[in-house]
C-alpha cells in the first residue's frame, strides 16, 4: 500500500475507490479478494459499513509521512498497481523489497520471519 491509498498517481484513483463503493456487493467483494490474491473463500462482509470506509479513505486524505527500513511492493499487485507503489515511495527507494505476489502476497501459515 501507500501513506496515499486514494490518490490519482500514488494509490488508487479516487473515483475507482467511489465507483467501488456504490457498486459494492458480496458478489464484487469475492472477486475482489481473488484480484487480491485471498485463496479460498471470501470473508463476510458488512456492506454498508465497507461503504462508509472506503468513502472514508478518500475524504481522509494521505496519511503523516512516515520512514521505513523496508517497504514490500508486490509485483503482481492488481489492487494498488505496483507503478504507484514506486511512485510513492520514490524518496525512500532504498527501503523498497520486491516480491513475486499478489497485494496479499502472503501465504498460509507464513509468518513475519519469513520476510525479514
Amino acid at each position: 500500500g501507500t501513506l496515499s491509498p486514494a490518490h490519482e498517481e500514488k494509490g488508487i484513483a479516487p473515483d475507482l475507490i467511489r465507483a467501488t463503493a456504490e457498486n459494492l456487493s458480496e458478489d464484487n467483494f469475492a472477486r475482489f479478494c481473488r484480484r487480491a490474491g485471498l485463496k479460498g473463500p471470501a470473508p463476510g462482509i458488512d456492506i454498508a459499513t465497507a461503504r462508509t470506509e472506503l468513502h472514508t479513505i478518500i475524504q481522509r486524505g494521505p496519511a503523516p509521512d512516515t520512514a521505513f527500513d523496508r517497504i514490500w511492493i508486490p509485483r503482481r499487485d492488481r489492487v494498488i498497481p505496483p507503478q504507484a507503489q514506486e511512485l510513492a515511495w520514490a524518496s525512500q527507494h532504498q527501503a523498497i523489497r520486491h516480491v513475486p505476489g499478489p497485494h496479499i502476497p502472503f501465504g498460509t501459515g507464513q509468518s513475519w520471519a519469513e520476510w525479514l
